[in-house]
C-alpha cells in the first residue's frame, strides 16, 4: 500500500459532502425562518458515528491505546498501581518523554474502573467533545452546519482523532469565551484550570481574559500582517535561543517539552511558502477588510477575530520552528470554524454568495485531502469492521520513516 494516496481521503470527503448537503438545507430553512433543530441533531449523530466509532486511525491512538491498556483499575491494585503508571509517563528528556497531566491520567483510571473498554472510552470522549463543540458553535456561528464543514477541513480531524488531551483544553477554552463576554473571571479561570489538568497548554488561555474582548485598531492589524510576513519570508531566526533559555527557567514538563522539540531535527524545521501560506494571507486581508462589519454584527465577534489574529501571529512569528506552528496554532484554529461562516453571512449578493460557497467547499475538500491522504489516516469504523491494533501498529512502524522523509 502507498504511504500517501487520495483514496485514503474518500471516507472523509464523503462525510464532508454529507455536511455540505446539510449546510445547504439549513441555510434554506434559515432563509424562511423554519426550524433547524433536526438538522443540528443529525450533525451531532453523524459526528458520534464518524468520530466516536472510528477504528485505529491517524497516529496518536498508539499512545492512548497503550496508556489505556496498562492503566490499572480500582479492582486490581487501585491507587498504588496508579502511582506506578504515572511514574511511567513522567517527563524525561533523556528518553524524549514529556509526560501526561494528572487530570487525564486520573479520569482515564476512573473510567476504566467502571468500563474497561478502549472503544467505549473513545466514544464517551467523543460524546463530551461534541457536547462542548455544540455549545460553542450554537453561540457564535450564524450557520451551525457550515461551521462543522470548516471544522473537518481546518484542524478538526487532527484535534478530534489525535489529540485526546489537547481537545478537552481547547474546547473548555472555547466554552469559556462566554465568560470573557460577561466579564466573569472566576468561571473563566475554573474552566481553563480544568483544561490545564488535561493539557498544560491551557495555561496560555488564562491571560487572554484581560484583552481578548477588545476591538483591535486597523493599524495594529496591518502591523501584525506586515511584520509577520517579513519574518516568514525572510526566515528571520530569533526563537530558539529565547525558548531554550526560557525552558531552563520554567523547568518541569513545559521545560522538558521545549528541549525535546529543539533536540529533534524532525521538529526543529522552518515552514516554507505553500498553499496554506496563501490562504492565511488571503484570510487575514479579508479580516482587515471586513473587521468593522464583523464587529457591527455583534460585539462578541471580537473574541473570534482576536483568536484568529493570535493564530496568525503564532504561524508567522513562530514559523522557524515547525512543531511550534503545528502545536500552538491548533489551540486557536477553532477561530476558522466561526470566522468563515461570519464572513459568509456578510455577503448579500446571491451570485457572490454562491461563488463564495463553491470556493469554500473546494478549499475545504482540498484541505481535507491534505490532512487525510496518508496511510495512517486510512479510515475504518466499528460498524463495518476495523483492523486490529497490531496490524495498524505494524503499518505505522513500516511506513513512518518514509512518511517523515516525504515531509522534509
Amino acid at each position: 500500500m502507498p504511504v500517501s494516496s487520495i483514496t485514503y481521503s474518500i471516507p472523509y470527503l464523503l462525510y464532508l459532502l454529507v455536511l455540505v448537503g446539510l449546510a445547504f438545507v439549513e441555510m434554506r430553512r434559515l432563509k424562511y425562518e423554519l426550524d433547524t433543530r433536526y438538522i443540528r441533531w443529525t450533525v451531532i449523530l453523524s459526528f458520534l458515528v464518524f468520530f466516536g466509532l472510528r477504528g485505529f486511525v491517524f497516529t496518536d491512538w498508539i499512545i492512548y491505546y497503550r496508556l489505556f491498556d496498562i492503566m490499572p483499575t480500582l479492582w486490581d491494585g487501585g491507587l498504588e498501581t496508579l502511582q506506578t503508571v504515572t511514574e511511567v509517563f513522567e517527563a524525561d528528556i533523556e528518553v524524549g518523554a514529556a509526560g501526561y497531566e494528572m487530570g487525564f491520567i486520573l479520569s482515564t483510571f476512573l473510567f476504566k474502573s467502571l468500563i474497561p473498554n478502549y472503544f467505549v472510552w473513545v466514544f464517551v470522549n467523543t460524546l463530551v467533545d461534541i457536547w462542548l463543540l455544540d455549545l460553542f458553535i450554537r453561540r457564535y456561528s450564524p450557520y451551525y452546519v457550515l461551521s462543522f464543514v470548516v471544522f473537518v477541513a481546518m484542524g478538526g480531524l487532527i484535534i478530534e482523532c489525535n489529540l485526546m488531551r489537547n481537545v478537552k483544553a481547547i474546547l473548555l477554552f472555547m466554552v469559556s469565551l462566554k465568560y470573557i463576554e460577561e466579564r466573569r473571571l472566576l468561571p473563566y479561570l475554573a474552566l481553563n484550570l480544568l483544561g490545564a489538568m488535561f493539557h498544560s497548554s491551557a495555561i496560555i488561555f488564562i491571560p487572554l481574559y484581560f484583552f481578548l474582548h477588545k476591538t483591535l485598531p486597523r493599524w495594529l492589524l496591518w502591523t501584525v500582517f506586515v511584520v509577520g510576513n517579513v519574518i516568514f519570508l525572510l526566515k528571520i531566526s530569533y526563537l530558539q535561543p529565547l525558548l531554550v533559555g526560557l525552558a531552563d527557567v520554567l523547568g518541569g514538563r513545559l521545560g522538558v517539552q521545549i528541549k525535546i522539540y529543539f533536540a529533534l531535527d524532525m521538529y526543529n524545521q522552518p515552514y516554507g511558502i505553500s498553499l496554506g501560506y496563501i490562504e492565511r494571507v488571503a484570510t487575514f486581508l479579508l479580516l482587515i477588510l471586513l473587521h468593522k462589519p464583523l464587529v457591527a454584527l455583534n460585539n462578541r465577534n471580537n473574541l473570534i477575530i482576536n483568536c484568529y489574529v493570535i493564530y496568525f501571529i503564532l504561524f508567522f512569528f513562530f514559523s522557524e520552528v515547525m512543531i511550534a506552528v503545528e502545536r500552538l496554532t491548533l489551540l486557536f484554529v477553532f477561530s476558522y470554524w466561526v470566522l468563515y461562516p461570519l464572513m459568509y453571512q456578510l455577503i448579500k449578493d446571491t451570485v457572490i454568495k454562491w461563488v463564495s460557497m463553491i470556493i469554500l467547499v473546494l478549499f475545504c475538500s482540498a484541505k481535507t485531502i491534505t490532512t487525510s491522504s496518508s496511510i495512517f489516516s486510512r479510515y475504518d469504523n466499528l460498524l463495518i469492521g476495523i483492523q486490529d491494533a497490531e496490524t495498524r501498529k505494524m503499518i505505522h512502524d513500516n511506513n513512518v520513516d518514509e512518511f517523515l522523509k516525504g515531509r522534509e
